[in-house]
């Protein structure tokens, strides 16, 4: 997984709020591709947040090693 998989660019927003601004979307179900993009997001946010946990478990493991290491000295 590169850093591009965990953002979504401007156009992309912008896409997704021209479906939601779109009249044909305000009555009855969204459009397909409405729902899809808001479950794309939804995964992308799903993403970041497991990239995020990951690189705090990274950061807490080396303080654990940086305390213990001074702990030793």
């Amino acid at each position: 997984m590169n850093s591009t998989d965990l953002i979504y660019t401007e156009d992309q927003q912008e896409k997704i709020l021209e479906e939601i601004k779109n009249p044909q979307n305000k009555e009855g179900l969204p459009s397909a591709s409405l729902v899809y993009s808001v479950i794309n997001l939804l995964g992308i946010q799903a993403n970041m947040i497991q990239e995020l946990q990951k690189t705090i478990q990274k950061l807490e493991q080396q303080s654990k090693c940086v305390v213990s290491g001074e702990k030793e000295e």
